[in-house]
């Protein structure tokens, strides 16, 4: 992973939360237009959720390769799973 200096980072950040303001501007906006310009000067990485498992840490289904709860069924949730899908 890079490294920056701090003067870089507060740089960036103070430019992109001017950039952000606006009359309705919420707090939850400028921490967003942070992120946005962190991921893009790959200072950090994010993970999309999925919303596909309720019970998975990651919010996709998972196959259980052990087939405990039976063959192409989701490890977290016991879904039937067909190529990826449920």
């Amino acid at each position: 992973m890079p490294s920056f200096d701090r003067q870089y980072l507060e740089d960036l950040i103070t430019e992109v939360l001017a950039d952000s303001f606006y009359a309705h501007w919420h707090e939850r906006d400028g921490a967003k237009a942070v992120v946005e310009a962190l991921e893009r000067e790959g200072i950090v990485r994010t993970f999309v959720r999925g919303n596909d498992c309720p019970r998975s840490p990651t919010g996709f289904h998972i196959v259980d390769t052990s087939m405990e709860s039976g063959p192409n069924n989701c490890f977290h949730c016991d879904a039937p799973m067909t190529r990826g899908k449920p």
